[in-house]
């Protein structure tokens, strides 16, 4: 699921930023922009740097909230 700190919506769940996770600015957990990615783009920290692993209760919330989405 991704994070946006640009716009939010009604179904997007509200993150505040937090400074520990690498979350400098509030933005929105959002599974608007679900997609498909290949390891092979992922696997170089020069394009998709790891920032943290999420931990209770923000698991359980994040997890919550895409587990409630409509698949089409």
């Amino acid at each position: 699921m991704s994070r946006t700190t640009s716009v939010g919506n009604g179904e997007d769940l509200i993150s505040p930023a937090d400074t520990s996770l690498g979350l400098t600015e509030g933005g929105w957990w959002t599974y608007r922009y679900l997609r498909s990615v290949k390891k092979r783009w992922t696997g170089d920290l020069t394009w998709c740097a790891y920032k943290a692993t999420l931990t209770e209760p923000l698991l359980g919330s994040v997890m919550a909230h895409y587990m409630s989405r409509n698949d089409p």
